[in-house]
């Protein structure tokens, strides 16, 4: 076979040489239109970096194609500065309308997640010291110390308490001056400590009460976190003393005469029972709702001088202070602090609460009927004017109060203050709940940030996601698309510089180059 070939190639040499010509020519002229594949893991190295982006893959979805953008500080202190947080913000948020792109993630993006949560308002918006209070907020360690509200203890000062004068009783007690206080967050428990000069003459039926029947010791506090207005609610936990009731308005006479009868049979009548009191002014009103915390406690620790208040965290919660539903928490900052004692009295002759309360139930019904009258109605506004209260203020009241009876104890503006520290204005102390997903933020965070300095950092990252079903095509244009917009701001930009790479660039480029090496060995 072979020497017939040879004996053909001999005999006809110039027509087989075309044929091989022709052939050369039609494979060559077709080179230019072939579409050159190429398989970026084929020319990866096996690298740190390189298993660091799989990882990157692998965390954000196989169906995603990610690009990283280097941020390097230009004119900013570090690239986490509150301008440059600002510009990082404002290029995500451009690249965020390319085509194809699903969204970035970085410093900025985690940052601008508690702008909103805390102040309403989107990183861009907000001022520098915002955004640095919300990244502190983010890198911070939740704080278990017995946080001390003032930094000097207020000094010991006689505290007269102003009697009718037919009643003797205590004049001056330095259980009734305040000397220092202290906030706690323990095991989801707040604690609430307020240290006084001496209470060593305070027992456990609170005797030297006897002409001060109902006492409150409180820290009156607000929730700085407030992304809305509405949400500015004045708070005050308080350690409250007072004695039973012993006639209920409302109810027969005969079951009032029960009551006193079986608290005599008790050896109750004269005791005083320990309540935690949780007083709330909502947002736009003058006045006080009372609220028992029956979850929480207090006591008198004789030796140290405190009374100390633990209130579970979820019970407070449920009034705005740091709430958690399910697997969704929220932060809280508790501050504009003061502690301070007061007690009840009656505001003409000075005397101690009578031990009266009136049913709400019958309260209710009263209104209702004074309201049909317009003599009594009128009367009644003007009584309730000197309170500042309305009978729309008495109709909100009840929809917190959860107990059966009232009593004047529950009008704020009955209250003396006694004692208050600071004497004016409110602590610069302030404590702030950390939820749980903020230290998820944390670690996210730590990773985008580079190792030279985490406290002033001189590169992040921003990540930005594609949607990784788009054809190869449509990757490496919108690959292109995004680097061509970074170069675009990086000229505007004055705290920071970019950088971007990803394997829809990497591709496109070695794409490039080889179309480029196959036109220049093509014949012609």
């Amino acid at each position: 076979m072979l020497a017939k070939i040879s004996t053909i190639i001999e005999k006809h040499p110039w027509v087989i040489t075309g044929l091989i010509l022709l052939i050369t020519i039609g494979f060559g002229a077709m080179v230019p239109m072939l579409n050159m594949g190429t398989s970026l893991e084929d020319f990866l190295p096996d690298t740190a970096v390189v298993h660091a982006n799989r990882r990157v893959s692998q965390y954000f979805g196989e169906n995603q194609e990610v690009l990283l953008i280097k941020v390097d500080k230009e004119k900013s202190e570090n690239s986490i500065s509150p301008q440059a947080l600002r510009e990082e913000y404002k290029v995500a948020k451009k690249l965020e309308g390319i085509p194809h792109v699903e969204g970035t993630v970085g410093v900025e993006s985690f940052v601008d997640m508690v702008c909103n949560m805390e102040f309403g308002k989107n990183l861009e918006d907000c001022p520098d010291r915002e955004i640095i209070s919300a990244y502190n907020d983010i890198m911070s360690n939740q704080t278990i110390e017995n946080i001390k509200m003032l930094d000097f203890n207020d000094p010991n000062e006689p505290k007269e308490v102003d009697y009718h004068p037919s009643l003797p009783g205590l004049k001056s007690a330095d259980c009734l001056d305040i000397k220092n206080y202290y906030i706690q967050l323990k095991n989801d428990t707040l604690i609430f400590t307020i240290e006084v000069y001496d209470l060593s003459k305070l027992n456990s039926t609170v005797k030297t009460f006897s002409r001060l029947n109902v006492v409150e010791w409180y820290i009156e506090f607000r929730n700085l976190i407030m992304p809305d207005e509405h949400m500015n609610t004045t708070y005050r936990i308080t350690a409250h003393i007072e004695p039973s009731s012993i006639w209920i308005i409302g109810k027969k006479p005969i079951e009032n005469l029960l009551n006193i009868f079986q608290q005599i049979r008790n050896h109750t009548l004269s005791s005083f029972k320990k309540e935690v009191y949780l007083w709330i002014k909502p947002y736009g009103e003058q006045f006080f709702i009372p609220v028992i915390l029956n979850e929480s406690i207090f006591h008198f620790n004789i030796k140290e001088n405190k009374i100390i208040i633990n209130v579970p965290r979820d019970e407070i919660g449920r009034f705005g202070v740091a709430p958690r539903m399910g697997n969704m928490e929220f932060p809280a900052r508790i501050g504009a602090t003061r502690a301070g004692v007061r007690f009840y009295q009656t505001p003409h002759l000075k005397l101690p609460w009578f031990r009266v309360s009136i049913s709400t139930e019958y309260l209710q019904h009263i209104l209702e009927k004074i309201q049909d009258k317009p003599l009594l109605n009128s009367l009644f506004q003007r009584l309730y004017s000197k309170e500042n209260l309305s009978l729309e203020d008495i109709d909100n009241m009840f929809t917190f109060i959860e107990y059966d009876s009232l009593d004047l104890t529950d009008i704020d503006s009955r209250w003396v203050i006694i004692d208050r520290a600071p004497d004016n204005g409110y602590s610069n102390s302030t404590l702030f709940i950390k939820p749980f997903f903020m230290e998820d933020l944390k670690n996210s965070i730590l990773t985008f940030l580079s190792k030279d300095s985490r406290s002033k950092p001189r590169s992040t990252l921003i990540l930005v996601m594609m949607n990784g079903s788009i054809s190869e095509d449509e990757l490496k244009k919108t690959s292109r698309e995004i680097a061509d917009a970074v170069e675009s701001m990086d000229s505007s930009l004055e705290a920071i510089s970019m950088n971007v790479t990803g394997s829809g660039l990497i591709l496109s480029e070695i794409n490039k180059t080889t179309d480029a090496a196959n036109r220049m060995i093509a014949p012609g």
